[in-house]
């Protein structure tokens, strides 16, 4: 079962359970009935491995991780943001309106030819 996927995202299910077994303390809690009965039907339907593994799923979708991993982006969405506060942005109604303009330009050069 280590290739099941959670239906709508990339990481395998087996991945979560591995996870569990990694962390550097033992954590038992109790959970509620309807967490339960959630997790055991996403193993039945094949998408979890174990109930641990879906509600290990379940947190990691809930508590975000700052790895670093988009870090690169940072400068790019500082400077939308300062471009967005000083009015230098367009509209979706400007930019489609510019597209469409210029696929009307491409097709009537492509026509041409």
């Amino acid at each position: 079962m280590a290739d099941k996927t959670r239906k709508g995202f990339e990481e395998p299910a087996a991945t979560y359970a591995a996870r569990a077994d990694e962390v550097s303390e033992r954590l038992t809690i109790e959970v509620a009935p309807h967490h339960l009965a959630w997790a055991r039907e996403r193993v039945a339907a094949g998408e979890f491995e174990s109930p641990e593994a879906a509600i290990l799923w379940a947190l990691n979708e809930q508590i975000p991780v700052d790895d670093g991993e988009d870090d690169w982006a940072l400068p790019y969405i500082e400077e939308a943001r300062r471009d967005l506060e000083a009015g230098r942005y367009k509209t979706l109604e400007e930019v489609q309106l510019k597209l469409r303009a210029r696929i009307a330009r491409l097709r009537a050069k492509a026509s041409a030819q």
